[in-house]
């Protein structure tokens, strides 16, 4: 017995409905050629294959794309921020993200990059946390520990006193190798009270701030792109707690988690923007 998920299939279970809210009006097979920014484990690359002739799947942690080349999607490991050296201009209808702007310390430099490789009539839709999200971590941050600890207690692991520590993971390891090791906090109150920073934000006010709509429809235009549409992709925790009627409960009164930002190049027409109109 468990209070909270399974975080592998609640993570996923997300990522589904945030993927579906997105290309519901899409049909498959509308991309020719597109690239994934940031694939993580991959799961994300096998939905948006199927609207897709050739998806190139990325991701800078080379542990994490560790797999063979298979129904259409081929794997490389490639840097975010240096994509603009790495492919050839305007190569690309469609480039996509899911979760991984707010993780890089130089989002210029990788939206730069992405208007060179995107085609002039090409699409870019990135995923990404909003300021609910942000206050939503920290509200639950405290209940989030209590369950951590019943689950625990439910499966006897709470008598498990001593603790083998873990060897120092090689940044090729971590979820963003990009910022070495985490940096310690240096009171305990916040430690208690405050959940980890998400992004490279340097605190909890800054990347709540960092996490606002204004700030990303003003860097998406100083890279030289044209929000489409900003849309509202539901409900979540980020904690595994999946409590689907107080989801839906939200989704009704329009408070919504996370936004994909979908965008075209500045003074072009894209080809696909029908897909995806408001």
């Amino acid at each position: 017995m468990r209070i909270k998920a399974d975080w592998d299939s609640y993570l996923h279970e997300i990522r589904t409905r945030q993927f579906n809210a997105v290309f519901d009006r899409c049909p498959q097979g509308a991309f020719a050629h597109v690239l994934e920014l940031g694939a993580g484990d991959g799961f994300l690359s096998t939905l948006l294959a199927d609207y897709c002739v050739d998806l190139i799947s990325t991701d800078l942690n080379d542990r994490r794309l560790s797999r063979q080349d298979c129904g259409g999607i081929s794997y490389q490991i490639c840097d975010a921020e240096a994509l603009g050296q790495r492919f050839e201009e305007k190569s690309f209808d469609l480039i996509f993200s899911s979760n991984l702007l707010e993780h890089l310390p130089d989002v210029d430099r990788a939206l730069c990059g992405i208007h060179r490789v995107l085609k002039d009539d090409g699409i870019t839709i990135h995923l990404l946390p909003n300021r609910n999200w942000k206050l939503v971590t920290v509200l639950l941050h405290i209940p989030n520990k209590m369950a951590k600890f019943i689950d625990r207690v439910l499966s006897g692991r709470i008598f498990q006193i001593s603790r083998v520590r873990k060897p120092h993971r090689q940044p090729s390891t971590r979820n963003n190798p990009k910022l070495g090791p985490k940096r310690r906090r240096r009171f305990f109150l916040a430690k208690l009270l405050l959940p980890r920073i998400h992004g490279v934000a340097g605190n909890t006010l800054s990347e709540f701030i960092a996490f606002g709509k204004t700030r990303w429809i003003r860097q998406f235009g100083r890279c030289g792109f044209k929000i489409l549409d900003v849309r509202s992709l539901g409900f979540s925790s980020g904690y595994g707690f999946g409590c689907n009627r107080l989801r839906k409960l939200m989704e009704r009164l329009d408070i919504h988690t996370s936004c994909a930002y979908i965008a075209c190049k500045a003074g072009r027409e894209s080809n696909y923007a029908e897909y995806f109109q408001p």
